[in-house]
């Protein structure tokens, strides 16, 4: 059964956390009763920038609560309907649509970053990309672990033919329990300060890829004006908004260069600069090298 959600989904209008525990309690009765539905896109095209899609360095996943998500890989496309799964693999470039199926578009994503995993709900308009309205990251050890399950999962569905139903439930089973696990958990210590700004630094993480995420774009999100944004920004964190932007891109372009074999302009658009001589420029100014220096640099000195 979908979720019963507001029809006009707004920041606000749902409590996140409550959200994500019942999808992942749902997923976890659907896996133990084997009536599941997993979707995972084929591993390739991996750390390629493809025209109206991104992609990440570390796997995400989807559980759809209402509407549809229509999927779109280099090589192939699927529907996600409510309550399905789909891990999309590290390095997969991906484009998303929202569709309303039983009522309005909502999906539930998780992302990974080295020490913190982050739950967001998105919303969306018919025929258009979804938007965060709300996220919430959790400092954590086990952020890998859970990564380890899904690499597991995205390997065992594409290349296990024999018995690959149970392994799968088993995976699956596993990681969903550690993520209600981190969900369920008291006392996790949160980031100090004004809501605005924490909520401004969360859009900022979802949206680093996109070339449209600017001050004016974060103000409309947090529902406040630019100027007022960037004020409290600098006040709450002695850093310009747009600098602490500019400085989370160009750490976004610093693993590229030392994880991928991206170029130079790959590199740019992923991280939301169109234009890769500015990028290369703000590069240079940030870390005192040219983005092929580092890269250089960085093989040298690998072990």
């Amino acid at each position: 059964m979908a979720f019963k959600l507001p029809d006009n989904l707004t920041p606000g209008s749902f409590d996140l956390i409550a959200t994500c525990r019942r999808a992942i309690r749902d997923r976890i009765a659907a896996i133990e009763a084997g009536a599941f539905k997993l979707r995972i896109p084929k591993v390739q095209d991996r750390n390629r920038m493809v025209e109206g899609m991104h992609f990440h360095l570390m796997p995400e996943l989807f559980i759809q609560l209402s509407g549809i998500s229509v999927f779109r890989f280099p090589q192939e496309q699927f529907r996600l309907y409510p309550l399905d799964i789909c891990i999309v693999p590290a390095g997969v470039p991906h484009g998303e649509t929202a569709k309303r199926y039983r009522g309005p578009f909502c999906n539930m994503v998780v992302i990974f970053s080295k020490n913190a995993i982050s739950f967001h709900v998105s919303s969306g308009q018919p025929d258009k990309p979804p938007h965060v309205l709300e996220i919430r990251s959790f400092a954590t050890d086990t952020a890998d672990r859970v990564q380890e399950y899904l690499n597991d999962a995205i390997e065992t569905f594409h290349n296990s033919k024999r018995r690959r139903r149970p392994k799968l439930k088993g995976i699956m089973l596993a990681n969903f329990c550690y993520l209600l696990d981190i969900l369920e958990t008291k006392g996790i210590p949160r980031e100090k300060g004004h809501p605005k700004v924490l909520h401004c630094k969360q859009m900022v993480a979802a949206h680093l890829c996109e070339d449209t995420l600017s001050v004016k774009q974060l103000a409309k999100w947090v529902n406040c004006s630019a100027d007022y944004l960037s004020n409290l920004f600098h006040r709450q964190t002695g850093r310009r908004l747009t600098e602490y932007l500019n400085d989370e891109r160009i750490s976004r372009a610093t693993g590229l260069l030392e994880e991928t074999s991206l170029n130079i302009s790959e590199i740019a658009w992923a991280c939301g600069y169109r234009d890769p001589g500015y990028f290369s420029r703000l590069f240079r100014k940030k870390t005192g090298m040219s983005p092929c220096g580092h890269r250089k640099s960085y093989q040298v000195h690998m072990p």
